[in-house]
């Protein structure tokens, strides 16, 4: 690459696995990040897919999970589902070297989630879950400040 070339960052290839409420702000979340390409979206009802699909530009729509992590191309996907297909379809999506991003919680049990950490390490992948409320700015300055010590030791807080 000469210098006058510059690199730019790759997209980043998603899909989102279910499309009720919290697939759906996974969807609308990706919509609004720069350099994220929502490639492909997995869910059982068939209007509402269509309807997703459409709304979101998005060239590939599946019923079944399963062709969904099979897709080309694909470099991560979200799993909006039930806790109990949590499990399966990180595990499975992470062995198929997929990134996966999960909702809350991980999995129904610590053997679960002991076994979709150890499939993200096997893998070299991410798995991440959506704990959306520690990214938010005011939070991460309460936890600077607590982590500084000008709070003492907290034992009990609520927010709202």
């Amino acid at each position: 690459m000469s210098i006058q070339q510059q690199a730019t960052p790759a997209t980043l290839k998603v899909g989102v696995v279910g499309i009720g409420w919290a697939g759906q702000q996974h969807l609308k979340a990706y919509s609004r990040i720069e350099g994220v390409e929502i490639v492909a979206v997995a869910g059982m009802e068939d209007e509402l897919l269509a309807q997703m699909k459409q709304e979101y530009g998005i060239p590939h729509a599946f019923a079944r999970w399963e062709d969904m992590i099979g897709l080309e191309g694909l470099d991560a996907i979200s799993v909006a589902v039930p806790t109990f297909l949590h499990a399966p379809i990180s595990t499975a999506a992470l062995e198929r070297g997929l990134h996966v991003l999960s909702e809350k919680p991980l999995a129904r049990n610590g053997e679960e989630g002991r076994a979709m950490v150890e499939a993200a390490r096997k893998a070299g992948r991410v798995l991440d879950v959506a704990f959306n409320h520690r990214r938010r700015g005011d939070i991460q300055k309460l936890k600077a400040i607590i982590d500084d010590g000008r709070l003492g030791r907290p034992y009990y807080a609520k927010g709202s």
